[in-house]
């Protein structure tokens, strides 16, 4: 393989050739036609030839995006900026910008011919529409340019870092937890109100408390603001369980439980999150802007990459942990696994919601249908949720 600067040296000496070749030809000929092939291919031959010696790693560019976080489904205008150092006539230059292996499958119109000839900046804009979830790492922008008879070709690549953190789309629920409160055998969701649970003892205010629960009386007798704690604040104890193993809903499970999160902190309930893949990821639900960007930092990245069965996973979690007394699963069917599972919740005496995702027209098939049958008889319920439709997800809980 000939080496590029070995490859250039060899080009210029090429051009240099054949101008050499056509003024032999017109000295020695002397007629019209060969002086007249002189003249003309002389601008060309020099052009060709000073472009062989114009560095395009002088050209200084910049990417500028409008953020750098979105919302899964949004679109994103990206801003390429060309400045040259110089006036040098450049007859056309190409300008790529190389899209992250993340947004292959998205048309985006990042390829551009621009005409600078003796403009030294230059500027072009396109859009990437529908931008799924993720850490998209922008990296490259390539140019190209040549002579008008294409005698000479320039290349270059700028290595250009921008990352794009894309979170995933979530609707604001109504959120219930469950309760252990038994009506005949069924267990009923109860909407999270602390202002009618009984309070069950008192304690130091902390941030994000409500102002209605300042025990006055309290505070005036120890000289620091007091707050009342309630019932169901100290005993609901929930989990809440992605599924990370391999689905055609992931999506979606990662957006329904970016909904159901949300409304557990804007609920201020005693819940955790808990996200098993390839590493255990565990979250418990605190009140707090902070708190909230975390889990939803680790719900943009986060891949179907489990390689533990679900029945693994809650038996490892249910059996040990005395402070969970309900489960919400979130996955994307009822696998082979839900038998173990109703028997395991049975044993650890837990209250267990499972939420199965599915498309917009899709129905519980026949074997997933048999398995509820299953589930329904240790008194564990089964919710199945559409893409996009969680607004009253726990009114339509049966």
């Amino acid at each position: 393989m000939i080496k590029q600067p070995f490859k250039q040296t060899f080009h210029k000496l090429g051009l240099i050739f054949v101008l050499f070749v056509l003024f032999c030809y017109a000295m020695f000929q002397g007629d019209f036609v060969s002086w007249f092939l002189l003249y003309t291919c002389t601008p060309f031959i020099l052009y060709a030839l000073t472009l062989s010696f114009y560095d395009l790693g002088h050209i200084q560019i910049t990417r500028l995006l409008e953020k750098k976080e979105f919302t899964a489904g949004e679109s994103i205008i990206v801003t390429i900026t060309v400045t040259r150092s110089n006036r040098f006539p450049l007859v056309y230059l190409i300008v790529r910008d190389v899209l992250p292996p993340s947004l292959a499958r998205i048309e985006a119109q990042s390829t551009v011919v621009l005409f600078p000839w003796f403009k030294k900046t230059l500027q072009f804009q396109y859009e990437v529409s529908s931008i799924p979830r993720g850490e998209h790492t922008f990296s490259t922008v390539h140019l190209a340019t040549s002579d008008m008879l294409g005698m000479c070709k320039k290349e270059y690549s700028s290595a250009l870092l921008d990352t794009l953190l894309v979170y995933p789309r979530y609707t604001s629920i109504g959120f219930a937890q469950l309760s252990r409160a038994e009506q005949g055998q069924q267990s009923t969701a109860v909407f999270l109100s602390k202002n009618a649970s009984m309070p069950a003892s008192i304690r130091k205010y902390r941030p994000g408390d409500r102002f209605s629960w300042i025990d006055w009386k309290a505070t005036a007798r120890k000289s620091m603001i007091m707050t009342k704690e309630f019932e169901q604040q100290r005993s609901d104890n929930m989990l809440i369980i992605m599924d990370r193993t391999r689905s055609p809903m992931f999506e979606a499970i990662v957006s329904f439980c970016a909904s159901l999160v949300k409304a557990a902190l804007q609920q201020d309930t005693h819940a955790s999150f808990l996200s098993i893949g390839k590493e255990r990821t565990f979250f418990p639900l605190q009140k707090g802007n902070i708190h909230l960007q975390s889990i939803f930092f680790h719900l943009a990245k986060v891949q179907d990459d489990s390689s533990s069965s679900l029945f693994n996973i809650l038996q490892s979690e249910l059996t040990n942990s005395n402070r969970i007394t309900s489960c919400m699963l979130v996955t994307g069917e009822l696998s082979k696994d839900m038998q173990n599972i109703a028997e395991l919740v049975s044993k650890t005496n837990k209250t267990l919601i499972i939420f199965v995702i599915k498309p917009n027209t899709s129905a519980f098939s026949e074997t997933e249908l048999h398995r509820l049958k299953t589930l329904q008889q240790y008194n564990i319920r089964v919710k199945a949720v559409y893409e996009n439709q969680y607004e009253n997800v726990f009114f339509e809980v049966s």
